[in-house]
């Protein structure tokens, strides 16, 4: 089992690579937002702004971190794991590293969960709904709040990196690549 660890190493990095790019974009676009006030037109923004990171970043760098590990093995005379397994692995680890690290930073400071939960009571105090829950949805943090639109967005983009991940690791390829050899 250690083994079959090591020998994924770079996948994992490459998740918490991911999620880290994810937490740290997500933490500077709602700490501006906050700045001057969540408007209603952010806080409906707000649930997609980690799952647009996400998606982005693991576009990305799956596209070249995973094509550059299944070359790596192949060049180390290794049989890479299926390129399924890889994105996969990929997707829960840097879903698993963003919430981590965004879990963390809440301990520190909660405002941007509070803030958010505030401005979806007024939304929802607009249209007349109930917001009997939302006391107890500020206590949870901002990427635990907002984990369904996170996670559709690592799906995604799992399944639009899949066709761009080669068998060899070769991205790019030209017709000629043999002619020089």
């Amino acid at each position: 089992m250690i083994q079959k660890i090591k020998k994924e190493k770079a996948l994992i990095e490459i998740g918490f690579l991911i999620g880290v790019v994810t937490f740290l974009f997500t933490l500077l676009t709602t700490t501006l937002w906050q700045n001057d006030g969540i408007s209603m037109g952010e806080t409906i923004m707000l649930p997609l702004i980690g799952g647009f990171y996400l998606f982005l970043s693991i576009i990305i760098v799956n596209i070249v971190g995973i094509n550059k590990v299944r070359k790596l093995a192949i060049k180390n005379n290794e049989q890479p794991i299926k390129k399924i397994y890889q994105v996969l692995i990929v997707l829960f680890i840097s879903i698993f590293a963003y919430t981590l690290f965004d879990s963390i930073y809440f301990l520190f400071d909660n405002s941007l969960s509070k803030d958010y939960a505030s401005s979806l009571e007024a939304l929802l105090q607009s249209s007349g709904e109930k917001t009997d829950d939302i006391k107890d949805f500020e206590k949870l943090p901002f990427s635990v709040q907002n984990i369904f639109s996170s996670i559709f967005s690592a799906i995604v983009a799992g399944l639009i990196t899949l066709p761009f991940i080669k068998a060899d690791g070769e991205i790019f390829k030209s017709k000629n690549d043999n002619y020089y050899r």
